[in-house]
């Protein structure tokens, strides 16, 4: 298929993301992508706007 558009190709077909993993926090729940034999915080959800005021949650902290 061939498509004509001023779109760049990586904006219409993003790169793979890693496999990500969804564990139960305090606040509700979070989005980790496993490395080195830890996980580190992908996105929080979560329905308590506290919840991402801590920094122990912020996308990039180590996730235990």
């Amino acid at each position: 298929m061939l498509i004509h558009s001023v779109i760049p190709q990586n904006l219409m077909f993003p790169p793979e993301m890693p496999a990500s993993q969804i564990k139960p926090c305090r606040y509700g729940y979070v989005e980790c992508i496993a490395n080195n034999g830890g996980f580190t915080v992908s996105r929080l959800i979560s329905t308590n706007p506290l919840a991402y005021l801590d920094p122990n949650f912020a996308p990039g902290s180590k996730f235990e």
